[in-house]
């Protein structure tokens, strides 16, 4: 128990260093609970300011609904375009291999002529 007490207070020890002198705040006592509960039921300051955060947001949402319109317009219209361009580079690489595919069919049946003639000459 002792050690396990010892290995506990180099833990704190070493966190407080970690933590770089950041003190914990004062420890409750049964006295300040009483004290707690009425804090808590008087309204905050930020509730009493609720109703004017509230009017000065419902004057904000509009313009910032119009710009997230906007914004999803522009996302929108990109993503068309990004389409249409996959769409036209997907062609071209269909094209290619097309391409390609005929170019090797050409280069293996005058390859196979070749063969042909080789073997034919070499015969005769």
């Amino acid at each position: 128990m002792a050690k396990e007490a010892s290995k506990a207070t180099k833990s704190e020890k070493k966190l407080g260093i970690a933590l770089g002198g950041i003190k914990r705040g004062p420890k409750p006592s049964l006295s300040a609970s009483p004290t707690r509960s009425t804090n808590s039921l008087r309204p905050s300051r930020t509730m009493r300011a609720s109703p004017g955060l509230r009017s000065m947001s419902l004057l904000l949402v509009p313009g910032e609904w119009r710009h997230s319109k906007e914004e999803v317009e522009v996302l929108v219209r990109r993503e068309r375009l990004l389409q249409e361009r996959y769409a036209e580079l997907d062609r071209e690489r269909r094209d290619a291999e097309s391409r390609v595919t005929a170019l090797e069919e050409r280069i293996m049946a005058e390859a196979e002529a070749l063969n042909e003639a080789a073997l034919a000459e070499m015969e005769a």
